[in-house]
């Protein structure tokens, strides 16, 4: 932070990306005449909750959790985001709710890494069966995870595929430093399974 006031000594305003709810607070300040304002947080606000804009009405997104708990050499979000933190499942579970309510059809379910998602416990396969009980017709699309995370509660996963089809997905995610230290084995084992479960 100091380096960057030193190179550019006269600004609006700096906010890391755990502030981004006071964005409306820093530009009222910078209109009312005030400069060089600074506005960082210890934890994320809870994103869910933040007024959404839904542009086509289609699609929605829901944040699970911000930051990630590990070091890939190639990614940056550790640094860029921080540690993980989840959002409350309640939260979470309102945010879709009122998403469908105002006519989108496909929910969008977004985090760094929703694999790691446990608020009290509570994991993607729970909040999954949360979500699908919301009396609206709708499909959930559950974005990346690694196959680390996915494992230990593959099975649940599988019963939320078997109990309600297909309106829901999962995307998994790997790459090369992925393929040795998380395994591209178990990735496409447990794609394997998944498959299996969508054609149940």
């Amino acid at each position: 932070l100091e380096r960057i006031k030193n190179a550019v000594p006269n600004f609006a305003g700096i906010l890391d990306t755990r502030s981004v709810d006071k964005l409306p607070y820093i530009l009222q300040r910078f209109e009312n005449g005030e400069n060089n304002l600074i506005e960082f947080s210890e934890e994320p606000p809870i994103k869910p909750n933040l007024v959404k804009h839904i542009p086509n009405r289609i699609s929605g997104i829901v944040q699970l959790s911000e930051g990630c708990d590990l070091s890939c050499t190639y990614c940056a979000t550790t640094i860029a985001r921080g540690d993980l933190v989840c959002f409350p499942t309640e939260d979470i579970v309102r945010g879709v709710s009122y998403l469908v309510k105002q006519g989108c059809k496909e929910i969008l379910l977004t985090s760094q890494d929703n694999g790691a998602y446990n608020y009290n416990n509570l994991k993607i396969p729970d909040l999954l069966k949360k979500i699908t009980q919301i009396d609206y017709e709708f499909f959930v699309r559950n974005g990346m995870t690694n196959p680390m995370y996915l494992k230990p509660f593959l099975k649940q996963l599988i019963e939320v595929y078997e109990e309600y089809g297909e309106p829901v997905l999962t995307a998994i995610q790997t790459d090369r430093e992925g393929t040795k230290k998380y395994g591209m084995i178990e990735g496409v084992k447990i794609s394997q399974n998944l498959l299996q479960a969508r054609s149940i």
